[in-house]
């Protein structure tokens, strides 16, 4: 296996339990059934909405529910949502996606070099990022 592809193993691995942990049920800990939690991605390329919005629907729908897309391309983030499967608000701001869907959970799937910088708007928010 060449360090290129398991480093995307371990990416591919390591972002799937985050994930798994921020949407599993309370239930499963011996709480109570939670809300569904509010989800937003920033960033809706391939990686938003191929490697991780549809799989997110498809999987834990019953704990999350998408409330806004947002992308700088107005084409891509209509397009996301298409891929995606879902009927949420799409933004190009996303300023206006944070005040408008008012997510608990910010998922960042932009140009690596912007991870930061929205990561720490979300989480300035109050969002789980």
């Amino acid at each position: 296996m060449s360090e290129l592809s398991s480093r995307r193993e371990f990416v591919k691995t390591a972002g799937a339990a985050a994930v798994a942990a921020s949407v599993l049920p309370l239930d499963a800990l011996g709480l109570a059934q939670p809300r569904r939690r509010r989800y937003a991605i920033v960033g809706t390329g391939d990686r938003g909405s191929s490697m991780w919005g549809r799989a997110l629907v498809q999987r834990y729908s019953d704990v999350l529910e998408f409330v806004g897309l947002s992308d700088v391309n107005h084409k891509r983030v209509a397009a996301a949502r298409e891929i995606i499967g879902v009927e949420c608000p799409t933004f190009t701001s996303f300023d206006e996606m944070c005040a408008g869907a008012k997510p608990d959970v910010l998922m960042v799937t932009t140009v690596d070099a912007y991870h930061a910088d929205y990561i720490v708007k979300g989480l300035d928010r109050g969002m789980d990022a």
